[in-house]
């Protein structure tokens, strides 16, 4: 076995689309903690509910012009951002030979969910100080610009 690298005590939050809970990267995980759904708008969120306590990622794939204001300009597939982002935190199991391993092997990551179909309705400005022991990212995100097309 190799060296691990990472500390246990941190944690980090991933502000994005939500997580693939069964993505066999993630599956399993003991990184990954409770997380949350904060989209209150349910044809934004794609789950059929508001605010909850389940970040699952349903999916933000949309239709040309679904977003009002011709937007998107073409059909855009499903992103699942948020799990790339949680995997690379750290939220991926490691060893496995599958996927990647993220940047903290230790770290324990809770997933917010945030962004749904058509990305935020404003511009989304999350900082926070909650303690040495949490590392916040931090995510910008109009209504006009798709987390995919930075990618």
């Amino acid at each position: 076995m190799g060296y691990q690298y990472g500390q246990s005590k941190r944690s980090g939050i991933g502000i994005d689309t939500g997580i693939l809970p069964n993505h066999e990267d993630i599956a399993g995980s003991p990184n990954l903690i409770s997380g949350y759904d904060m989209i209150s708008d349910t044809s934004r969120a794609n789950d059929g509910s508001g605010r909850d306590n389940d970040p699952t990622d349903p999916g933000d794939a949309m239709a040309q012009g679904e977003c009002g204001f011709g937007q998107p300009p073409q059909p855009q597939p499903n992103s699942w951002h948020g799990s790339h982002v949680a995997g690379t935190i750290g939220a991926g199991k490691t060893d496995n030979d599958l996927g990647v391993a993220g940047i903290n092997w230790n770290v324990k990551v809770q997933a917010v969910r945030v962004l749904g179909k058509c990305g935020a309705r404003r511009r989304i400005s999350t900082t926070a100080s909650v303690g040495p022991q949490v590392s916040v990212c931090r995510v910008l995100q109009p209504i006009q610009h798709r987390l995919r097309s930075s990618i």
